[in-house]
């Protein structure tokens, strides 16, 4: 897992000179980060705080942050960001909510690939762009049909680098006369997609939005 981790932050970071002390030190940065996510305190209220005017509630959790562009001061930044690093690592946070701020511009595939409408959009194009934050350059759904198609075609496991390795026979197996996407952006699958899914009221308007090809709201 950790090795899977540390490659796909150098992908994800542009990391790639092993002998750049500099890089080295950014990936331990990196690393660290991600494991050690601190608890914060957030407030809650609960009926006899609301109603005698007691002093709420603090509860201990690791992410509880609002993400979004209007921070108070660079401590809600960091923490923002710091919780967002670690939604793209295979520690906790696990889920992340967020409003439309978070469809635009933001990464969340080294570690997604299940993505969960609050509501359906207006138009495709908002669509695509929720969907373009875990539809990504060897986003986790990329890596796991790698891993499970060519692990038994590995040499030798014990040295060098095993995910390059196995593009390296992705790229044999798959490319052919295909584009510069295969294998970084599709590959055959193995059973392992990116999944979408839309819960939406029957009988509603959201329901009709929903065309033929989303009706199993699963789709790669």
């Amino acid at each position: 897992m950790i090795d899977e981790f540390g490659n796909a932050l150098i992908d994800h970071n542009g990391l790639w000179d092993y002998s750049d002390q500099d890089k080295l030190k950014k990936l331990i940065e990196l690393l660290s980060t991600n494991i050690g996510l601190r608890t914060v305190s957030v407030v809650g209220h609960t009926y006899e705080s609301f109603t005698k005017e007691n002093k709420p509630k603090h509860f201990r959790c690791h992410f509880g942050v609002a993400l979004n562009q209007s921070m108070e001061n660079e401590k809600d930044v960091l923490r923002s960001d710091s919780v967002r690093n670690a939604f793209n690592s295979p520690f906790r946070p696990f889920i992340l909510a967020t409003t439309s701020v978070g469809q635009e511009g933001l990464d969340f595939h080294l570690y997604c690939r299940k993505l969960l409408h609050w509501n359906l959009p207006a138009n495709p194009v908002d669509f695509e762009q929720r969907e373009g934050r875990i539809n990504r350059f060897k986003n986790l759904a990329i890596r796991q049909n790698i891993a499970v198609k060519y692990k038994s075609q590995l040499q030798d496991i014990n040295s060098g680098n095993v995910w390059e390795k196995l593009y390296d026979l992705a790229i044999q197996n798959e490319k052919g006369n295909k584009s510069d996407m295969v294998p970084y952006w599709h590959v055959e699958p193995q059973n392992i997609f990116i999944e979408r899914q839309v819960p939406v009221i029957p009988y509603s308007k959201g329901g009709k939005k929903i065309e033929k090809p989303f009706e199993n709201n699963i789709c790669l």
